[in-house]
């Protein structure tokens, strides 16, 4: 995950600058670059304030390690005059004790969050949370994301200190909070939604939803971070909370849905079909439609994966035609990329390459990388056997340019890193 942000900020021009006019500013413009540094900055300064440390003893900490970090430039940073380099941000966790891919990943999602257009009128925490859910359904977490932490940032500033903080205004902020990391695991920074959900698993006082929420990240992250032995551990912590007072019915089945995803990233997709379609029947009982069409989804991709084709494609139709009905595009994608191997499987090429088209115009839009990435595999395969040669070679680009953006274990990644050892440099199988 390191090593993926290493790639993306030397590519972006992660570089010193003493000013949001100074190198690496390139074509994003002095006011996004300010924007970013200066969110990016604040961060920092809470980190080091978190520990009781002062400049001069962050520069003290610094020396030794690797890359020094002076009072001053500390200073830059935090004020948005300094845009930092891998190394000081690598230097900066080792003294904070935070990951330093989580370090990459705020910056990362600072530059995100300027790209988004802001909303000067801040909305209330409840309606910025009501805002976010409707944009999440859709795919669009980086708006989504946008709108709850501005909402955050305005109640922050208007809250006395903490142990004067009312009931209700704690509430608001722990729904924001809660809001932001799932954005954050969406768009995949999961180290720093990590981070996130085990500071609120150490919190005081939490309610019962709200601390199988923060559970419920934590697993998913160490799930996609390929940690499973420990997802399926905080999974057991979470499934044993269940029957506390104030937990709604329908997150065991959120725990359902998160337990197939871990047993399909083991690769034991028979396995998966009995809890997804356990957390189907149960969220088509409660009336929730957008998470029983996402869990007849991962059904349907299960069903394929197994050997099931036929199953799966009869869910995957099906789920399909309730996301795009409901505009849920993320779903749609997904759904489409499964039938891409269902048919493929099947011998349906037409319609898997039809398929794959679709699903890769909505997930080239929304970022959604792991879609697109087996969606190109397809195609290429399809190329191939029928020796389309511009198409071998447009989709051989594509698959270099996300390989490095997907999960190692995912099944179609591993198949092309192994075709790339066994190809001389430049050749087409």
């Amino acid at each position: 995950m390191l090593l993926y942000h290493t790639e993306k900020l030397r590519r972006g021009g992660l570089r010193p600058c003493r000013s949001p006019r100074g190198p690496g500013v390139g074509a994003m413009g002095e006011k996004a670059v300010r924007q970013q540094s200066s969110a990016f900055g604040r961060y920092l300064r809470r980190l080091r304030e978190r520990r009781r440390l002062t400049l001069a003893d962050a520069e003290s900490l610094s020396m030794g390690l690797p890359a020094r970090v002076s009072s001053a430039y500390l200073s830059r940073l935090e004020s948005g005059r300094a845009v930092p380099t891998l190394a000081k941000l690598a230097t900066l966790g080792r003294i904070y004790d935070v990951a330093p891919a989580s370090l990459v990943e705020r910056f990362e999602i600072e530059q995100r969050l300027a790209r988004v257009a802001a909303d000067p009128a801040r909305p209330a925490p409840d309606e910025a949370v009501a805002r976010a859910r409707d944009l999440k359904a859709s795919g669009r977490y980086d708006e989504a994301l946008a709108v709850l932490t501005a909402a955050r940032e305005s109640l922050a500033t208007k809250l006395p200190p903490p142990a004067a903080v009312a009931d209700d205004e704690a509430a608001a902020l722990l729904r924001l909070r809660l809001g932001e990391n799932e954005c954050l695991i969406h768009l995949g920074y999961l180290e720093t939604a990590k981070h996130d959900a085990e500071r609120l698993l150490s919190e005081r006082g939490l309610d019962p939803e709200s601390r199988l929420i923060a559970w419920q990240h934590f697993v998913s992250c160490c799930f996609r971070l390929e940690r499973h032995e420990v997802a399926l551990a905080g999974l057991d912590q979470a499934e044993r909370e269940l029957d506390r007072a104030g937990v709604p019915d329908r997150m065991r089945h959120d725990l359902e849905v998160l337990r197939g995803n871990i047993l399909v990233g083991l690769r034991r997709y028979g396995d998966a079909v009995e809890p997804y379609g356990a957390a189907l029947r149960g969220y088509e009982r409660l009336g929730v439609a957008f998470e029983a069409c996402r869990a007849r989804v991962h059904l349907g991709g299960a069903l394929v994966y197994a050997g099931k084709p036929v199953n799966g494609r009869e869910q995957l139709a099906r789920a399909l035609e309730d996301a795009l009905a409901a505009g849920h595009e993320q779903l749609a994608a997904l759904a489409l990329a499964h039938l891409v191997v269902a048919c493929y499987r099947l011998g349906d090429r037409e319609r898997a390459a039809s398929h794959a088209f679709r699903s890769n115009r909505i997930a080239r839009e929304r970022g959604y990388d792991a879609v697109y990435f087996r969606n190109t595999w397809y195609l290429l395969q399809i190329a191939r056997e029928q020796i389309d040669a511009p198409a071998v070679r447009s989709h051989l680009r594509a698959l270099r340019l996300y390989v490095g953006r997907v999960p190692a274990s995912m099944a179609e990644a591993e198949e092309f890193r192994a075709e790339l050892l066994h190809r001389s440099e430049g050749g087409e199988a």
